[in-house]
């Protein structure tokens, strides 16, 4: 995976840009040709005095990012404080604590040895910025870009609802600001710097209090984060290695941890912080960790296979019986080969579970109860994440590799697909971006929010490259669960391979 990643990272670097994107580049980075109020602005607006100082000497061309020309400039004003973390369609151009990500840096850096870099360098038609302005500018960003009362931005707010986008080629997870749609900061996870870990699974405590961050590759730890703070809270201590998912029982209490490749299972004692049963070995290679709501059963997918585990466990967390379901049921699909099963998802009552399948392009519904097959319910290519809204009854499916709604464009790949969770009808298929991989509900803002990996050359080219990292920013969109269609002028670039996505309420 990394040398394809080396591959695309060096194809796009030697891609000239059309002038399109070229376009929508300056947009973004004419970021020093601002209008600058008065001294006299209210101070919950002001930048501090040594970030204002700078904006004010480059100040002379007025009109590139001002209230009044911000809808020719992405929807980019920056005459205030406030006004920058507003953002453009795109986000805002600074992310607090977190400068390799702020592309205001990379417009304004002359020395890629500091960071990203954009032509042209802004201002344009002026002389750079000083190698002290720019020190300036990355220490005030470092230190949480706060206004020149020393308020940060998004303070730890227990109310406030999030979305933790994990990108996987970067081991870096974006913490998104469901209210305003910005990023607040980007949180650095794995233990070793050298490489990358790449981020597999974000998994929410039942309590939102926090977040379980698992990989893919090969190390025997989970990192906590706190959804408060989104600071380290700590590390799992596991003995073996390979664990990348793991799924929470609804009092909090114990943490099915599973390896994909190991094919193991181990019950962790949240409160004690240790294993209290397994790890046992199953016969398959497993995916997708999933407690029914009212029995005390975990479902694992086997992910090679055309079936599923379930693994009854007692109030201890101890598994007493293991056994399997056939998701064929006489029912074979279409395509040859096993259905490789990928995510589960179960309706909140229990009465019925979705099983999306890769290879036959399927979501298969079975029985909560009897585990019986309900339906076969053909959806787009290589069917990957599931998510159910409540509210409206409804499934969502990312289709990475569907192509129906554009067969002959292969500029525009995958599809979100809307099924009627009780007809077990398709309502709608959406084209939300390349590569559309993870999705997860927020009702409390009625949107469905989709991470879109973008990772093939015939994907859109990234506005920037991301510092430290290799290979193609995907990005995020959103759907509007009351229309079901995309939310029009947002397109949020985050940094590589956004694979997951997680709805903190």
């Amino acid at each position: 995976m990394r040398n394809q990643r080396l591959e695309i990272s060096g194809r796009m670097h030697t891609q000239p840009w059309s002038f399109a994107i070229l376009g929508v580049g300056l947009a973004l980075v004419m970021l020093l040709g601002v209008g600058c109020r008065p001294d006299g602005v209210a101070g919950s607006e002001r930048y501090p005095d040594y970030v204002s100082k700078i904006m004010r000497r480059e100040c002379a061309n007025a009109g590139c990012h001002t209230a009044k020309s911000a809808e020719a400039a992405a929807g980019l004003n920056l005459e205030s404080w406030d006004d920058l973390f507003k953002g453009s369609r795109g986000g805002s151009p600074v992310v607090p604590y977190s400068p390799d990500q702020s592309y205001l840096l990379y417009a304004v850096n002359t020395d890629p040895s500091l960071g990203p870099t954009l032509a042209p360098t802004m201002p344009i038609g002026r002389p750079a910025l000083s190698s002290q302005q720019y020190a300036d500018l990355r220490k005030w960003i470092t230190e949480g870009a706060r206004n020149d009362r020393g308020k940060e931005r998004f303070p730890p707010d227990p109310a406030r609802r999030k979305w933790y986008v994990g990108n996987s080629g970067c081991d870096l997870i974006a913490v998104i600001d469901a209210e305003s749609r910005q990023i607040m900061r980007y949180i650095p996870v794995g233990s070793d710097d050298a490489w990358i870990e790449e981020i597999h699974s974000i998994v929410l405590t039942p309590d939102q209090s926090s977040i379980y961050v698992l990989f893919d590759a090969f190390s025997p730890h989970v990192e906590q984060y706190s959804t408060l703070t989104d600071e380290k809270l700590g590390e799992m201590p596991l003995v073996h290695n390979g664990w990348n998912a793991m799924a929470i029982t609804a009092d909090n209490k114990y943490a099915f941890v599973v390896g994909e490749v190991t094919r193991l299972v181990a019950t962790f004692d949240l409160q004690q912080g240790q294993i209290v049963s397994g790890p046992i070995t199953l016969s398959n290679n497993l995916h997708s960790p999933m407690l029914h709501p009212l029995q005390s059963t975990l479902y694992l997918a086997m992910k090679e296979r055309s079936g599923l585990f379930a693994l009854d466990y007692n109030a201890s967390g101890v598994v007493i019986n293991t056994r399997t379901i056939d998701l064929l049921q006489g029912r074979p699909s279409l395509t040859s080969g096993e259905l490789m099963p990928y995510q589960i998802q179960f309706l909140p009552d229990g009465s019925k579970y979705f099983v999306a399948c890769t290879n036959s392009h399927e979501v298969r519904v079975l029985d909560g109860d009897t585990d019986s097959l309900l339906e076969v319910i053909t959806v787009g290519r290589a069917p990957s994440g599931l998510a159910y809204a409540p509210a409206s009854n409804r499934l969502f499916v990312a289709c990475p590799e569907d192509q129906s709604l554009f067969p002959t464009d292969q500029s525009k790949r995958g599809s979100i697909m809307v099924i009627d969770a009780q007809s077990h009808q398709v309502l709608k298929t959406l084209y939300t971006g390349f590569e559309p991989f993870g999705v997860s509900i927020d009702e409390g803002t009625g949107l469905a929010v989709v991470t879109n990996r973008n990772q093939s050359i015939n994907g859109p080219s990234p506005h920037h490259a991301s510092a430290k990292c290799v290979g193609r920013n995907g990005y995020v969109t959103l759907i509007d669960l009351a229309t079901l269609e995309l939310v029009p002028d947002f397109k949020m670039e985050v940094t590589v391979d956004p694979q997951v996505v997680t709805v903190k309420r």
